[in-house]
C-alpha cells in the first residue's frame, strides 16, 4: 500500500508541477486578440509562470494594464509576454501619426502597477516593439509607470520609438524599491521635456537598474519649462536626458551602452545640459544619475557617448560632482563636466579614469557609417543596433561572442570554437571552457569578465 500511495503522490506532484505554467496566445486568429484580453486572463490564472505568445502584427492597445484586485491580480506572478520579433510584433497605445515632442497629445502609458494587486511582479517582455505611447502633461510613465515594492520588469530585444512624458517617459519608478533590467534594446525617437519636472527617459529612484547592450540614438529633449513654473524659461537643472536614478538605489550598471546623436531641441547654449547627470540632491533640483559616493556596485563600462553636444554650447554627456563620481572602464565621451564644491563652479574634466575624452571625437571614428550617419542593422531578433568598429579604447571591442544574462544564468554563444574564461571582479577564475562555442553557467551577483583568445568583456549578473 505504501507503495502504491507514493505512486499516487508522485502522479499528483508532477501534475501541479505541469500545471504550474501556462501559456496564453495572442493573435488575429488566436484566442485573444489583445495584449490587454490575455493580460486579464493572467489575473486569474492559478498558474504562477505565466507565458504571453503575441503573434506578429500591430497591437493598439485601448487601456493600460494593471495589477488587478485582491480576487484576480497579478501580484507574486512571473509573466513573460513574448513578441515573434522586435520588428514583427508592434505594440501601441494609439494608431495616431502626429505624437510628438512639440504636440498636446496623450496616447497614454501601456502598464500601470500602483497597488498591492502586483506587489512581487516579475514581468519581462522580450521580442517586440513599443511605439506611440506616453503623454504632453504632467504624467510620466509611458510604456511601465511603476511604484509597488518588490516588482522586477525586464525588457529583452526590444524596440522603442516615439514615446515621450515629462518623467520616464520608458519606465518610471518613483518611490517603491524595484529592479528593472533594459538588454539589446533600441530607442529612438523618444524624448522628455519639463513640465514643472524633468527627469529622462529612464527614471528609477528606488532598487536596482541595469542596461545592456542598449543603443540610444536620434532622440530629443526639450528643457524649456511648459508648466506653470517659469513658463518657456530654461530652469537649469542639469538633470540626465536619458537616464535618471535616485539617491535610494543600490546598484547601477551601464554595460556596452551607445548615445548616439540625441539631441536639444530648445536650451540656452549658456547653461549645461548633460545626457548622463549625477547630482546630489541637495540642490532641490531634480537630480539626473545620483551615484552616493560611487557606491560598489556603480558602473558604467564600455559605454560610449558622442555626437550629442550642441555646437557653440556648455553641453556635456556626462555631468557629476566630485564626491559622486561612478567606476567607470573602456568608455568614450566628447565631453565631461564635474561641479567643484569648493569652488562652486562647474569646471570642464580634461581626463577621468576609465574614459577617453575628446570633444572632436566623432560617431565615424568608432562606427560603422551610412550617409553620414551611423548604420542601423536589424538583428534575427528584429532589434536595431550600431555597429561599432574595433577600437583602442580598453575593451571597446566587435566580437563574434554573444553574451546573455538571466536571474544569474550567463550564457555565451559563438559561431567558432574558442576557449572562454571566466573571472570575478577580484581577478580570480571561476570558469574555464576549452575548444566550445556554447556555455551554460549559473552564478552569484556580481561584476565578472569574460575571455577568449581575442575578446574580453566585464559583465555584470544579476
Amino acid at each position: 500500500m505504501k507503495k502504491i500511495t507514493l505512486f499516487f503522490a508522485l502522479i499528483f506532484c508532477g501534475f501541479q508541477l505541469a500545471q504550474a505554467q501556462t501559456t496564453l496566445e495572442v493573435g488575429a486568429d488566436k484566442t485573444y486578440t489583445s495584449i490587454g484580453a490575455a493580460w486579464d486572463a493572467a489575473k486569474t490564472e492559478t498558474a504562477t509562470d505565466i507565458i504571453i505568445n503575441v503573434a506578429e502584427g500591430t497591437y493598439v492597445e485601448t487601456s493600460n494594464m494593471k495589477g488587478g484586485d485582491e480576487t484576480a491580480k497579478v501580484g507574486g506572478k512571473k509573466i513573460t509576454i513574448r513578441g515573434a520579433g522586435a520588428d514583427k510584433t508592434i505594440v501601441k497605445r494609439s494608431d495616431m501619426t502626429d505624437f510628438t515632442i512639440n504636440s498636446t497629445k496623450n496616447p497614454g502609458r501601456l502598464f500601470q502597477f500602483n497597488d498591492a494587486s502586483a506587489a512581487n511582479l516579475e514581468l519581462t517582455l522580450e521580442k517586440m516593439s513599443f511605439e506611440t505611447m506616453g503623454f504632453m502633461n504632467t504624467n510620466g510613465g509611458g510604456v511601465v509607470n511603476a511604484n509597488q515594492a518588490g516588482i522586477k520588469i525586464s525588457f529583452k530585444d526590444c524596440n522603442f520609438k516615439n514615446i515621450f512624458a515629462r518623467a520616464g517617459a520608458i519606465i518610471q519608478v518613483t518611490v517603491e524599491p524595484i529592479e528593472v533590467a533594459l538588454e539589446n534594446c533600441f530607442f529612438e525617437e523618444c524624448g522628455s521635456f519639463d513640465n514643472n519636472t524633468h527627469d529622462g527617459l529612464i527614471k528609477v529612484v528606488s532598487g536596482k537598474l541595469s542596461l545592456t547592450n542598449c543603443t540610444f540614438y536620434n532622440n530629443s529633449f526639450d528643457v524649456l519649462n511648459r508648466g506653470s513654473n517659469a513658463t518657456g524659461t530654461d530652469r537649469d537643472l542639469k538633470t540626465g536626458q536619458l537616464v535618471t536614478v535616485g539617491g535610494s538605489l543600490s546598484s547601477f550598471a551601464m554595460i556596452e551602452c551607445n548615445f548616439l546623436n540625441n539631441k536639444y531641441i530648445n536650451g540656452d547654449l549658456d547653461k549645461i545640459h548633460p545626457f548622463i547627470s549625477m547630482k546630489p540632491d541637495t540642490t532641490g533640483t531634480a537630480p539626473g544619475i545620483v551615484l552616493r559616493n560611487a557606491a560598489p556596485g556603480f558602473n558604467i563600462v564600455n559605454t560610449i557617448s558622442l555626437g550629442n553636444v550642441r555646437t557653440g554650447s556648455v553641453d556635456s554627456d556626462l555631468y557629476y560632482n566630485v564626491l559622486s563620481a561612478p567606476t567607470i572602464s573602456g568608455s568614450v565621451m566628447n565631453v565631461v563636466k564635474n561641479f567643484d564644491l569648493n569652488t562652486s563652479l562647474d569646471e570642464n574634466v580634461t581626463s577621468l579614469e576609465g574614459v577617453t575624452i575628446n570633444p572632436d571625437a566623432a560617431v565615424s571614428i568608432y562606427f560603422e557609417m551610412e550617409d553620414d550617419a551611423p548604420k542601423i542593422i536589424t538583428n534575427s531578433l528584429g532589434v536595431k543596433s550600431v555597429i561599432r568598429k574595433t577600437s583602442s579604447v580598453n575593451n571597446v571591442n566587435n566580437s563574434d561572442l554573444f553574451i546573455r544574462i538571466n536571474n544569474g544564468l550567463l550564457t555565451i554563444t559563438s559561431d567558432k570554437l574558442q576557449n572562454i574564461e571566466i573571472f570575478n571582479s577580484i581577478g580570480a577564475k571561476v570558469g574555464q571552457f576549452l575548444n566550445t562555442n556554447n556555455v551554460s553557467v549559473n552564478l552569484l551577483e556580481g561584476m565578472y569578465i569574460v575571455k577568449s583568445e581575442t575578446f574580453s568583456r566585464k559583465v555584470l549578473v544579476r
